[in-house]
């Protein structure tokens, strides 16, 4: 028998982590074009 937990990180962790960095990716470029054509002010 397998462990739960150490089954659940190799199926699900990975693919976790992956769309928390696309996510941040994603957001980070929106902030970059959002200052870029001035939608947020730049001081």
């Amino acid at each position: 028998m397998e462990r739960p937990s150490g089954s659940f990180w190799m199926r699900w962790g990975v693919p976790a982590l992956l769309l928390l960095l696309l996510v941040a990716l994603i957001g980070l470029i929106g902030i970059a074009i959002g200052i870029a054509t001035g939608w947020i002010p730049w001081s």
